[in-house]
């Protein structure tokens, strides 16, 4: 008989329409990870009753749950259903328009361009939001932040854009906000190698963590609380989609801009570290053996940006307890680009010290983020092909 080995083992997902349903033969994907734990919770009691033999009487189940985390390398387009989870957001806040011969580029001017299209063309795009306009002059192509806008002008902070009239660009937006909505998945593990199966079902995401660090992939990780955990000698899917062929993303050679307080930020960095808590509770209740639900808490939006000490400017902002932001933008070997914003940070603490002999200074600053007015958000995701 086999023993099963940890290569063998295959996670897969899908999203459910309600909370811990019954699955019936679903279609899931294949989600690609370094490592997990998702696991059974079981609670035990031990039995008070006195014996004069001094033996335990009994242990009492009185409930269980399911938990655990999945750890990624970060790929795009694979992990959006989880981000999505994540944040809250109900779906991707997706419109595309494409001109027709009848878009136009002013010049820029004071570091934004401003772009005029027929009324109503930029109604459902959102300020604060990244575009990536695609098909016009090399000037006027790339990913951009939406400034202002009326119902025929988008303005967006292009710096070096050139006049252009009557184009059929395309102009994309693709983002999610933090928000209200409760998400739930099924998730199930294959042992390939023995044949055996373990789903968890009304897997809420309770956590998400991204790690950018020179000379490194760029990792992350979700972590799930559930309802429980259930063991078959067959799969449960219906059908099973294989993981995507994108490139795995490093901090070496895929970030494309870190952005703090709306400005690239000179200083250089060695690490930026972002964690998203949701704050997950499992639901327990008299006569039942497993959670009636999972909620959710307020957010807590920490991260740390661990820097060279070259000059006072995110010191300042520390000691000065001054609201900022950060910006940290993906940029695959296939050119998507997932633009991570903390929309309103303070500093925490940090501070350099002279760690000893032949140690260079570093500032490791740890943020915490509250809401943003204009946004009325935390944290926006823009991800954009």
């Amino acid at each position: 008989m086999p023993q099963a080995e940890s290569n063998r083992v295959d996670v897969r997902i899908s999203s459910e329409t309600t909370w811990n349903e019954t699955p019936s033969t679903p279609t899931m994907a294949s989600l690609p990870y370094t490592s997990e734990s998702l696991t059974y919770e079981k609670r035990t009691v031990r039995s008070n009753i006195v014996r004069s033999d001094r033996l335990t009487d009994d242990v009492i189940e009185v409930g269980a749950g399911s938990s655990g985390d999945i750890n990624i390398e970060y790929k795009f387009i694979e992990f959006e259903n989880l981000m999505l989870a994540a944040l809250g957001a109900n779906a991707w806040d997706t419109t595309t328009f494409t001109g027709t011969a009848n878009l136009d580029f002013a010049a820029s001017g004071g570091g934004t361009q401003v772009l005029t299209a027929p009324a109503s063309t930029w109604d459902t795009y959102d300020v604060g939001a990244y575009v990536r306009v695609s098909g016009a002059n090399a000037n006027n192509n790339g990913v951009f932040r939406i400034t202002a806008k009326t119902s025929t002008t988008l303005t967006v902070n292009n710096a070096t854009g050139t006049s252009q009239l009557g184009t059929s660009a395309t102009v994309l937006q693709k983002m999610a906000r933090t928000g209200t909505t409760k998400k739930s998945f099924l998730l199930e593990k294959q042992f390939g190698d023995i044949d055996e199966y373990v789903s968890f079902r009304g897997m809420r995401v309770g956590t998400w963590a991204m790690n950018l660090e020179a000379e490194q992939i760029i990792t992350g990780s979700f972590g799930f609380v559930g309802a429980g955990a259930f063991t078959a000698t067959n799969t449960i899917s219906g059908s099973v989609t294989p993981a995507g062929s994108l490139s795995v993303c490093s901090a070496t050679a895929n970030v494309g801009r870190i952005e703090e307080d709306g400005v690239a930020l000179a200083t250089k960095i060695k690490a930026i570290r972002f964690n998203l808590n949701a704050n997950p509770r499992q639901l327990t209740a008299v006569g039942s053996k497993y959670p009636i639900g999972i909620n959710l808490g307020s957010f807590d939006i920490t991260g740390t940006v661990e820097a060279y000490f070259e000059d006072l400017v995110l010191l300042d902002k520390l000691i000065n307890h001054e609201d900022s932001s950060l910006v940290m933008e993906i940029d695959s070997p296939e050119d998507d680009r997932t633009i991570i914003t903390v929309s309103n940070l303070k500093f925490s603490t940090g501070f350099p010290v002279g760690a000893g002999l032949n140690q260079d200074v570093m500032i490791a600053l740890d943020f915490i983020g509250k809401r943003d007015a204009t946004s009325n958000a935390m944290v926006q995701v823009d991800v954009l092909t």
